[in-house]
């Protein structure tokens, strides 16, 4: 009997100095939906266009939402944004975290400008900006 109520004893013992933290998961430039763009439907050749990107996460795990904009071939543009997550203290706070961005696109050339919005890492929304010269007035 005192046989079984040692070895309980030093068990509970070794199990409750062990500690036993939630696991946690880190990651960084994940690919986040934008819920939110404002991208204009027409421009002219060497006027700024301004374009309006907002994202949403749902938890306090998640931070450091930052968006691109980068030109990939000549009409064809991307506009993507990325975050990080961390769940080292093992529960995430109840909060939003909301990122938004104005970026201004001044094109160059007329022509119909291609903006590719990722969605996800596999999927994506198009808009077209269609660019003019501005002629003078006789």
């Amino acid at each position: 009997m005192k046989f079984l109520t040692l070895i309980s004893l030093a068990a509970a013992l070794i199990l409750s100095s062990c500690q036993l933290d939630p696991a946690s998961e880190t990651y960084t430039n994940v690919v986040i939906p934008i819920d939110t763009r404002t991208v204009p439907g027409t421009g002219y050749v060497d006027v700024p266009l301004s374009i309006y990107a907002h994202a949403q996460l749902p938890n306090g795990c998640w931070s450091n939402i930052r968006f691109f904009f980068q030109e990939k071939e000549e009409y064809l543009y991307e506009l993507f944004s990325l975050a990080d997550f961390n769940s080292s203290t093992g529960a995430c706070p109840e909060v939003l975290v909301t990122g938004d961005t104005l970026l201004v696109f001044e094109p160059k050339a007329p022509g119909d400008y291609v903006i590719v919005t990722w969605m996800s890492p596999t999927s994506n929304e198009l808009d077209t900006i269609k660019v003019e010269v501005i002629t003078p007035e006789k």
